[in-house]
């Protein structure tokens, strides 16, 4: 494994771009790369921190392997190749007529060098795409395996789910049959306070008549009361009349009775 290699404590060399404006695909504007150290390890291969710019301007630091097939294009020969190109730049003579050839090599030399940043931004991606992929044929692999060994557990589920169903249904059912014993319900309600106002006006309209009534009532008791006073007052009269009657009757008896008693003192006295 690449990630098991040891790296030593020696101190990394530091490539830095000159080229600033070349970019991954070789055009200019753009740069995905910062600084590149590289640290040797035991098995002959190069482990690189790469500090790209993504696309939301935030720099990432990646880890790049060069393999032994890289040759001549590792780090180590590709700082040495960067060293003779200066170095051959140097001891251009100061002459007009090398003027063309001095743009032309170092046009070569920046071509170069984007192409390694590109060579190297690429092995990054490459290598974090395959580590991606293992990461998620691992997870897929899990998950193949989870399912299958959960199938008993997703009928089971299954049948939770389809029984819960029914539940809501018949709470459904439920709530209708509540719905419309409540709307029977209001209906008779209704119907009740209907008849209560009906009650309630005829009750007025009774009380009304039963105090036309009592009116009457008064009246008629009244009216008989007067009857019945002027009456006794009539028997009264009656009466008393009767009485005196009655008593000059009596007078005139009285009378009669004792003149009948003189006159027959007076015809056995005298005869």
């Amino acid at each position: 494994m690449e990630e098991d290699a040891t790296v030593t404590q020696e101190e990394p060399e530091v490539f830095t771009s000159s080229d600033r404006g070349g970019s991954v695909g070789g055009s200019e504007g753009e740069s995905n790369i910062r600084e590149i150290p590289s640290y040797p390890l035991e098995n002959g291969e190069q482990i690189r921190d790469e500090h790209l710019e993504t696309d939301a301007g935030q720099e990432t630091c990646v880890a790049v392997w060069a393999s032994p097939e890289d040759g001549s294009l590792g780090p180590a020969a590709y700082v040495a190749l960067e060293e003779t190109f200066d170095q051959t730049l140097k001891d251009l003579p100061d002459d007009p007529s090398l003027d063309a050839f001095r743009r032309q090599y170092e046009q070569l030399l920046s071509a170069l060098k984007r192409s390694h940043e590109s060579e190297l931004s690429l092995l990054a991606r490459c290598k974090t795409l395959t580590s991606q992929i293992s990461e998620n044929a691992t997870k897929v692999t899990a998950a193949l395996k989870l399912s299958d060994e959960d199938q008993s557990s997703i009928d089971i589920l299954k049948k939770e789910v389809q029984h819960a169903w029914h539940l809501v249904q018949a709470g459904k059912d439920r709530e209708e049959l509540a719905r419309e014993t409540i709307y029977s319900l209001r209906k008779t309600i209704e119907d009740l306070n209907r008849q209560i106002e009906a009650t309630e006006t005829e009750h007025i309209t009774q009380e009304a008549k039963l105090e036309e009534y009592l009116q009457e009532r008064e009246k008629l008791l009244r009216g008989t009361y007067k009857l019945r006073t002027s009456s006794e007052i009539r028997r009264t009269t009656s009466k008393r009349g009767n009485v005196q009657h009655t008593k000059r009757r009596g007078y005139s008896s009285i009378q009669q009775s004792h003149f009948t008693e003189d006159k027959t003192s007076f015809v056995l006295r005298y005869c």
